[in-house]
């Protein structure tokens, strides 16, 4: 009896004493040995206990334990991993320093391990995108993502991340902490994004925990480099599309340093020589476009460090036509003037980005890190445009009408976020943040003049009416407040189960409308048997913007507007739940997710609207109240080891769309609609000098609206009668086909999205040279995009045939292309 009481007072002992054990801190930095730039996304981890934590976004970790005596394991993906014992008697602060090991092309896609509870978020390095065709040899971040499950391709060439059913709009898209809004080149078919400027991009397609908010679809987080410590060096390459350079260095060797990019468009001095010679000296065209990241990052002391983010970029796109017309007998009694007049068309387009960033991050103890965030980030449109008419022989002014709209938005962002570890087993995050937004939806200018000297009362070229006028439209600037607050805790519950709970609380005012939602996170993940993973997640998002666009296709000229009375905050929900294994030894990975979305309060413009149309403010133009309803299962394998990595992925989906006055308010698929996704990518290392990629891509054609029918009466159609007539439907897309200027007809349409273009698919290879040099490492790449010339639809269009029948045809853009790129790494 005794000795059971004295067993019993012994485990009673062991477990207070465990209970009330002194906990100890172990927090610093994961740093890369060669450079001292902080290490994102870092494992740190005790194999005794099985139990770990990740760095953050600045290399900051944290890990509490109750032991006195014990290892950790840290480890990154390109990376030798170390282990280091520890023997404690109180909170220890250290900057863990990792050797860069196997070339990180080796390995193309990275995840998070088990000790996030984040949901399978996709990370790529630039080394890793670098080894992928680009269009003409151009590498492209965004487009790699592409080739991912439940991330599609917009229009063909385009870098549009359409992901699970959303638009490029809902795509929360950051730089540094700091959203962006347009972040395409060319229309799309280039990013803004360089890749020599890139330490990290994470795609979140799902499970998005409580510290992000504002888009409805996707978390694109870019992260600049900071700049290498140690010391200097940089990359400089040539291609087609453009140039580069990158240098990056110490200001302050292991205190300061800085890091900056340019990259300047090669298209302006090809295509002005080549569009002279294809308008026979009657006009030119020119497009060019440049990017600028710069960084400065300063370590004031071991618990202070400063960082300065800049970025602007801008494309600039020129058009002029000129001809000549002989005002002679033939235009008698139109024009007084006799002899040759020249006819002018100038159309000028710019539109960019511009963002600036102060962040500090301060270390208040061993459980509590903090970042404050100041920032400005701004876009614009731009069109300018103006048709004359002169008369040669006196160089005066007949007819002269401009036409210049304009669009803008301007934020100022502040943001404060806290990491903290309170208590074994739990990373809290919580902060807030405020962002003023001042919105120009669009300003549109109007002038017309003509020289009565010139004219008669006969009509004229360029402006029937021919009354002179100066307008101005929509010039309004309209100022809102958005502001949240945001908690969450990422939990290890046990060895094998990781959960993150969290809320997002997000409010708007605007005039004197105000919004607030509460928006719910959860996801959890387990582990079990042999390397398997088991995941789910639910989330609930509210988007307080809008995207006004006329195609889907995510343009320049489609334009930002705010959320008014009229126009509510958009709102998602989404179920996801995915299955992983891991082959350890093989680099095989095998992943099943299924998802379930719906959209609320969608807008789109109303039957027979667009940007200009009218003299109505754009939220009189709209249709309001719209939903969406996404779901589909995405299946991927890859191979992360060996001479031959990469990976196939595949996507089942079905999206739809509904407005109650669009298609009599019956559902109808969404213009990215596509049931069938599948991307196969695929790297062979020859050997250390020598590797040869490709990608193969197919997909379902997107939804088009297509007439049924032609009518010979050029006014079938007027505004009126098509609000009024629930069988023809008016789609922005093809708005130009409505009327036929050279065949006077008119095209009459059933139900929106009626028609599905051809399936798409293509491959594209590249073989990259890589040799060390004296002073660096230099790398050719060959490639060619299209090996098969596939000529796939970039649009559909009417045309008349000889016979006088009408027929379907497309229009092809992107057929074979070979590409040649330079590059050299100093």
């Amino acid at each position: 009896m005794k000795k059971t009481v004295y067993t019993f007072s012994l485990l009673v002992s062991l477990t207070i004493g465990q209970a009330i054990a002194q906990p100890f801190t172990i927090s610093g930095y994961v740093q890369s040995k060669e450079s001292k730039e902080a290490i994102i996304g870092a494992n740190v981890y005790n194999p005794a206990s099985l139990r770990g934590t990740t760095t953050n976004q600045f290399g900051f970790f944290s890990f509490t334990t109750n032991e006195e005596k014990l290892k950790l394991h840290f480890s990154y993906v390109g990376f030798n991993a170390i282990d280091i014992d520890f023997s404690l008697t109180s909170d220890t602060m250290l900057n863990v320093l990792l050797e860069e090991g196997k070339k990180l092309d080796e390995i193309l896609i990275t995840q998070k391990s088990i000790q996030s509870s984040s949901f399978n978020p996709v990370s790529l390095t630039a080394r890793q995108v670098e080894l992928l065709p680009g269009l003409v040899g151009e590498v492209d971040i965004l487009k790699a993502y592409q080739l991912r499950p439940g991330i599609a391709q917009g229009a063909e060439g385009s870098n549009g991340l359409y992901v699970r059913g959303g638009s490029p709009d809902q795509n929360l898209v950051l730089l540094d902490d700091v959203p962006l809004y347009y972040v395409s080149h060319i229309g799309g078919i280039v990013s803004i994004f360089d890749e020599n400027s890139v330490k990290q991009l994470n795609v979140l397609k799902s499970g998005f925990p409580a510290r992000y908010g504002g888009r409805l679809s996707s978390v694109v987080d870019f992260r600049m480099k900071d700049g290498n410590m140690e010391k200097y060096s940089g990359k400089v390459s040539v291609g087609i599309i453009s140039s580069k350079l990158s240098v990056e260095g110490p200001i302050i060797k292991n205190k300061a340093s800085f890091m900056f990019s340019l990259r300047k468009s090669m298209t302006d001095l090809f295509m002005y020589p080549i569009s002279k010679i294809l308008l026979k000296d009657n006009g030119s065209v020119i497009y060019s476009f440049y990017d600028f990241n710069g960084k400065i990052n300063y370590k004031i002391s071991d618990r202070d460090r400063v960082f300065l983010s800049f970025y602007n970029g801008q494309d600039r796109v020129r058009m002029n036509i000129q001809s000549e017309i002989d005002l002679g007998l033939e235009t008698k009694g139109i024009y007084k003037t006799r002899g040759l007049s020249l006819l002018d068309v100038d159309d000028l387009n710019n539109w960019g980005n511009t963002m600036g960033c102060l962040r500090w991050n301060h270390v208040f103890g061993s459980k509590l890190f903090s970042n404050f965030t100041l920032a400005v980030s701004s876009y614009f449109y731009q069109d300018d445009s103006k048709n004359g008419l002169f008369e040669v022989e006196n160089d005066k002014t007949i007819e002269l009408f401009t036409n210049n709209f304009s669009s803008k938005i301007f934020d100022r962002l502040l943001k404060i976020d806290f990491d903290y570890y309170p208590i074994i087993n739990h990373h809290v995050r919580f902060g807030l943040k405020t962002n003023y937004h001042e919105f120009t939806p669009g300003k549109l200018t109007q002038h017309y003049e003509y020289d009565v000297s010139y004219l008669d009362d006969s009509v004229s070229i360029i402006n029937p009416d021919r009354i002179p006028f100066d307008t101005i439209f929509g010039s309004n600037t309209v100022n809102a407040l958005e502001s949240s607050v945001y908690v969450e805790d990422d939990m290890t519950l046990t060895d094998k189960i990781n959960m993150n709970l969290g809320v997002h609380v997000a409010s708007y005012m605007y005039d004197e409308t105000s919004f607030l939602s509460v928006q719910p996170r959860f996801s959890l993940k387990y582990a079990f048997g042999a390397d398997w993973t088991l995941s789910g997640s639910y989330v609930k998002m509210a988007q307080y913007i809008h995207l006004l666009t006329e195609d889907g296709t995510n343009m320049p000229a489609d334009i930002w507007v705010p959320v008014t009375k009229n126009a509510p905050p958009e709102y998602s929900d989404q179920f996801s739940v995915g299955l992983c294994k891991e082959f350890q030894q093989s680099g095989i990975h095998l992943t099943v997710e299924g998802y379930y979305k719906t959209l609320e309060n969608l807008i789109d413009y109303k039957i027979g609207e667009n940007l200009v149309s009218g003299k109505k403010s754009w939220d009189k133009k709209i249709e309001t109240g719209g939903t969406g309803e996404v779901y589909g299962l995405e299946f991927l394998i890859e191979k992360t080891k060996g001479k031959l990595t990469g990976w196939i992925g595949y996507t089942l989906s079905k999206n739809t769309r509904r407005f109650e006055n669009i298609n009599q308010g019956n559902s109808y698929p969404y213009t990215y609609d596509r049931p069938h996704d599948l991307s196969i990518v695929a790297n062979y290392r020859i050997n250390k000098n020598i590797s040869i990629s490709a990608t193969w891509v197919y997909n379902s054609g997107k939804r088009v609206t297509m007439g049924q029918a032609y009518s010979d009466a050029i006014n079938f159609f007027s505004s009126a009668d098509i609000e009024k007539t629930g069988n023809v439907l008016y789609n922005s897309e093809f708005r130009h086909n409505y009327l036929d200027l050279v065949n006077e007809t008119a095209a009459i349409y059933d139900i929106k999205n009626n028609y599905k273009m051809p399936d798409y698919h293509k491959l594209d290879v590249s073989v990259h040279f890589t040799k060390k040099k004296r002073h660096g490492e230099r790398t050719w790449m060959i490639g060619v995009q299209n090996l098969y010339n596939r000529m796939n639809a970039y649009s559909l269009y009417y045309s008349e045939n000889e016979d006088g029948t009408v027929s379907l045809k497309k229009l092809t853009i992107f057929p074979i292309l070979p590409s040649i790129s330079y590059c050299y790494r100093f």
